[in-house]
């Protein structure tokens, strides 16, 4: 939806708009004459209109997706086949890969993007898929890009989102931050199920998105970390919500061990 929005802004300002074509499960109204949908699941994507550019960001981040772990690792690793498949008939010359900062795994401070990951916990089904997009965009990858059409070099972006924040990403209530800007926008006590030590940054939705357009207009294959540079705790979120509710940040409540490994995301 931000890049969406994004692009519907530039393009009221470009002399050649941006066309997209959007994957969509159900029908949707189209909005703007440079917009088209195409209904599909991306497991079976088949799209044969060229393209100089594609953003990947279809997978669920549900924290227990429907079907559980191994149909979130499936539909990642047929959504990534499908896409590379894609790039190759349709000419692109770069994909931007949305992944996530999850795959560094195991963490005891910022991860720069030439880290050796760490290791990822079993039930962690949503690392361990990005992980395997990552894998499958790399390997459909070419040295460099080239002029378009099908059988041209093709570049890849994994773009690795850590914590995103802002309108639309309240519809992941599973995801701590939302949760706690539920509870003061209801007026009730916030309360953490750990001690708060979780380090965490905040992107807004709308930086996120040029962020992405910038990534689709640079050179070469990459790794990139997209989040906030402000790194800051959950309990110092917590409170920071508190106030800006108008509630009182002391009464924010912490229960649980600091853990061993404090994570960092």
């Amino acid at each position: 939806g931000w890049l969406l929005a994004a692009i519907q802004r530039l393009n009221t300002e470009l002399a050649a708009p941006l066309r997209v074509r959007a994957l969509t499960r159900s029908p949707q109204p189209t909005t703007a004459p440079w917009l088209s949908w195409v209904i599909g699941d991306v497991r079976d994507f088949r799209d044969d209109a060229p393209c100089d550019f594609i953003v990947h960001a279809a997978l669920s981040s549900e924290a227990i997706p429907a079907g559980g772990g191994p149909a979130l690792i499936d539909t990642a690793r047929r959504g990534a086949n499908a896409v590379a498949a894609h790039a190759r008939r349709s000419g692109a010359r770069r994909s931007v890969i949305l992944s996530t900062g999850a795959v560094y795994g195991a963490l005891t401070g910022p991860p720069n993007e030439d880290a050796t990951p760490g290791s990822i916990d079993s039930d962690d089904a949503y690392a361990i898929a990005k992980r395997e997009v990552e894998a499958i965009a790399r390997a459909s990858a070419s040295p460099s890009g080239g002029a378009g059409g099908p059988g041209s070099p093709h570049e890849v972006v994994s773009a690795r989102l850590f914590t995103c924040i802002g309108a639309g990403y309240r519809h992941h209530g599973h995801l701590a931050h939302v949760s706690l800007i539920d509870d003061a926008c209801a007026g009730r006590s916030l309360a953490l199920r750990s001690d708060g030590s979780a380090i965490r940054s905040y992107l807004f939705g709308a930086d996120l998105a040029i962020w992405i357009l910038a990534f689709l207009t640079g050179e070469g294959n990459a790794t990139v970390n997209v989040g906030s540079d402000q790194a800051i705790s959950l309990l110092e979120f917590a409170r920071t919500v508190a106030r800006v509710a108008g509630g009182n940040a002391a009464s924010v409540t912490a229960s649980g061990r600091e853990p061993t490994v404090r994570p960092y995301f």
